[in-house]
């Protein structure tokens, strides 16, 4: 990009007390290309080698999850002084500044898309509606920021039996917060604004924030979905499982990857009428 992206209403925000230079790094590689209305990084004490591009702001040491947790939804928002807040992570940040889209500042929460459950209870509303969109690493409205607090919404654990501030806001409380005039990002603009999960919907997006790692598993599960959609006899199909059972060798350490082409394999098989995963 020859020129910097401006995006004077939003702020770069962080927050946390552990691997503070990987953090400040990460904040200083999302800032290479934008230029943001505030850079923020909030912690116990300022760091040494902070650059004066990015503002201290101060709190308490959060030398647990916990606390990180239940911070990130009742305090952030107090060091936050534009309209939204991008936030990153050491392990979580900018990658391609190019797939900016100004439709995600048309909602009040977007974070990478989820992908479906594997369980009857997990990532889903008050309704029991999936919930699809998600993740820390996220945009979110000043607005929405200060709701939990303004509101008085209860501190309660996940169906996991742990605090997540993220599934709290987009899962737990969010017909609350959509009661109250705010939008969360539907999948269909997410998956745009990042990737975590390899899922379906973001197989044809370029640019996908991923490791080399993963961009060679997606290029792989493209090859094995063309291959099993062209499949329509029994020796055909059994071409597709010897490449199931190559992929499962590989990425063996992935099980949701595995599990997800199992599954479509499965169906195949079904629809085709004799081979089971397996035999």
């Amino acid at each position: 990009m020859s020129e910097k992206l401006q995006l004077p209403n939003v702020t770069l925000a962080a927050m946390t007390s552990v691997d503070l230079y990987g953090t400040i790094k990460a904040m200083e590689y999302s800032m290479r290309q934008i230029e943001f209305g505030d850079v923020v990084l909030v912690t116990h004490r300022k760091p040494f080698m902070l650059p004066k591009t990015i503002r201290y702001s101060h709190t308490s040491k959060l030398d647990d999850i916990d606390k990180f947790n239940y911070k990130m939804v009742y305090e952030l928002g107090e060091h936050i002084h534009t309209d939204y807040m991008l936030l990153v992570h050491a392990d979580g940040f900018v990658v391609h500044p190019e797939s900016w889209r100004d439709e995600f500042l048309e909602y009040d929460y977007i974070g990478s898309p989820w992908p479906l459950p594997a369980n009857d209870y997990a990532y889903r509303d008050a309704k029991g509606e999936i919930c699809r969109v998600g993740n820390s690493v996220s945009i979110r409205s000043k607005k929405l920021l200060d709701f939990p607090k303004q509101a008085g919404l209860k501190w309660e654990k996940m169906e996991d039996g742990n605090y997540n501030e993220d599934t709290f806001l987009c899962c737990k409380y969010k017909n609350v917060i959509e009661a109250a005039g705010m939008k969360f990002a539907p999948i269909e603009v997410a998956r745009y604004f990042g990737h975590e999960h390899m899922i379906p919907e973001i197989m044809d997006v370029e640019n996908p924030q991923y490791s080399d790692e993963r961009q060679r598993m997606y290029k792989l599960a493209e090859e094995y979905f063309t291959a099993l959609e062209q499949a329509n006899d029994k020796e055909s199909l059994e071409t597709v499982k010897k490449e199931l059972e190559r992929l499962t060798a590989r990425f063996g350490d992935n099980p949701a990857y595995y599990a997800f082409l199992n599954q479509k394999y499965i169906k195949k098989a079904s629809e085709i009428g004799g081979i089971k995963c397996g035999q």
